[in-house]
């Protein structure tokens, strides 16, 4: 497919075989504003990397403002011409090299999606903009942990002043995160084909297809830098969507609507509202960041809060609602690992591509530390009746306040034998139950997993149960016990069903308002009337 189109191409370009050392020719891109500008360009060599037909051109880069400020990062995918012909895509660098020295992506390789910087000591890709709108300084750094395994700049920028009409050169976004911020990977037009437009010269991600949004922009201003000089640009309006993020560059077809996944977050009284891109790995962590944003404005990072939270999305027609409790110091950085977390649980399942149609995050906030951890468990004797009522003796520890006792009273069993009583946090019982009945938490399709996911406690749950050391069955949901050993043989062989220990007889949960943490048991006999 892509050979079939290097035939039909109607790219003027010079291959790397005809590429010599000394040759001189220019590159194109934008410093200011939205006009192209020229610099100079000296070929010191090409290096073949293997029989696949991979080439590095290796270059030295000439006049202002490369000359004093080095290569800045928004460069990537500056096409760079020979005699009037394409030869490639500014896309590699030296880190800290005292002259503008660079690795050029061939035209070929782009158009077959492959590129080739890694191997060659201390050769990096050639970092892109990422430019953040309408979050602070401290948001910015959070961006920064998210990318810090892919070549980006984050910068606080604005939003574009104006655009030109698109070429070479020019101007490129992809945008990752849209509405009430805007964050996007900036860098440059190479070549437009048709309806195809190549940048960058190097991957974003290298996430192969995708759907990004795509956009023109501006340049404020470049930035000249010991570490890592940069242009502060902007992105522009949407002009079409990026389809492909492989080695050797990132495609775009012009015009292509793309899709958003909608996300808004609330505190009750303040909504932001946010698109943000369907790429699997990175949606979950922006939805975080913005939710991140919001509970910063309202906490700051070192005040102690407890914070109820609730998650609604919609997948495959399926509508799932998370509610939880979290409480402590660092309040933003609790609820973006929360957010993140369940939302990848869904769009990184192994089971089928899928994202949320859309997704709302609400919360409510309470100052003070919320915590009670359980210290000790007891019942008045070892044995009882069956039937009677017990009173179990409960002890925690109230963050800030000292022990708290509590006196529960519930039924023993009707049946005579030996039972344990549990008291746990609600996240202690989920564990709990994956190991008594793990069928029920076994995920074999999407489906399964959101099943599972439904299942996750709020976290302030005070939970009670009384369990037989029996056998029990389960899976798909469902709980089998007290089973005739003939039906136990027959539903064990199933391997949709799994077997595990503690029959469940009591179960008692309170909501308290409280996160619960840690797990107490005691063992106790039921005997015969």
């Amino acid at each position: 497919m892509f050979y079939l189109f290097i035939l039909f191409s109607k790219i003027d370009y010079l291959p790397p075989d005809s590429i010599r050392e000394g040759m001189k020719g220019y590159g194109v891109t934008v410093f200011h504003g939205t006009r192209i500008d020229t610099f100079g360009v000296e070929i010191l060599g090409v290096i073949k990397r293997d029989v696949s037909g991979k080439s590095l051109i290796i270059a030295r880069l000439y006049g202002e403002p490369v000359e004093f400020s080095g290569i800045l990062a928004g460069m990537s995918g500056s096409p760079v011409y020979i005699n009037g012909k394409l030869i490639g895509a500014l896309a590699y660098a030296w880190a800290f090299s005292k002259i503008p020295i660079c690795g050029i992506t061939p035209v070929e390789n782009m158009l077959e999606g492959k590129g080739e910087g890694a191997g060659v000591p201390e050769l990096e890709t050639m970092p892109s903009v990422l430019s953040i709108t309408g979050f602070s300084e401290e948001v910015t750094k959070k961006f920064e942990e998210v990318f810090k395994e892919y070549s980006m700049i984050p910068v606080l920028t604005g939003y574009a002043e104006k655009t030109a009409p698109l070429k070479p050169g020019g101007v490129v976004g992809a945008l990752l995160m849209d509405g009430d911020g805007r964050v996007a990977a900036m860098g440059t037009i190479t070549f437009i084909d048709g309806k195809k437009l190549y940048a960058f010269g190097h991957p974003l991600f290298l996430s192969g297809e995708c759907e990004i949004p795509m956009t023109d922009g501006y340049v404020h201003a470049y930035l000249p830098s010991i570490y890592h000089s940069f242009k502060l640009s902007s992105p522009g309006r949407i002009i079409g969507t990026l389809v492909e993020d492989r080695d050797g560059a990132v495609v775009g077809i012009l015009g292509k609507n793309p899709r958003m996944i909608p996300l808004v977050v609330s505190d009750g009284k303040v909504k932001k509202q946010y698109k943000i891109c369907r790429v699997p790995w990175l949606f979950p962590r922006l939805a975080g960041v913005a939710v991140f944003n919001l509970v910063l404005e309202k906490t700051g990072f070192d005040g102690e809060f407890t914070a109820k939270m609730k998650m609604r999305f919609t997948v495959k027609g399926k509508p799932i609602e998370l509610e939880w409790y979290e409480t402590g110091k660092n309040m933003p950085g609790l609820a973006y690992g929360d957010v993140d977390d369940a939302l990848s649980e869904v769009v990184m399942n192994p089971y089928k591509p899928v994202f949320p149609d859309s997704v709302k995050v609400e919360f409510s906030l309470e100052k003070g530390i919320r915590k009670r951890e359980i210290l000790s468990l007891q019942l008045p004797r070892k044995e009882f009746e069956p039937g009677e009522k017990m009173e179990v003796i409960l002890r925690m520890r109230e963050y800030g306040k000292g022990i708290v006792v509590r006196k529960i009273k519930v039924k023993a069993p009707s049946l005579p034998g030996e039972y344990t009583l549990r008291v746990s946090g609600g996240r202690e019982d989920f564990e709990f139950e994956r190991s008594r009945v793990p069928g029920n938490y076994q995920t074999e399709t999407l489906e399964d997993l959101l099943r599972v996911l439904s299942k996750i406690p709020q976290g302030d749950e005070l939970v009670l149960k009384i369990c037989s050391n029996r056998t029990v069955l389960s899976g798909k949901g469902k709980e089998f016990s007290s089973l005739p050993p003939s039906f136990t043989h027959l539903l064990s062989s199933s391997p949709y069903i799994l077997k595990g220990k503690g029959e469940l007889v009591t179960s008692h949960v309170e909501h308290t308002g409280y996160v619960i943490t840690g797990e107490k048991s005691v063992n106790f006999r039921v005997r015969r009337k």
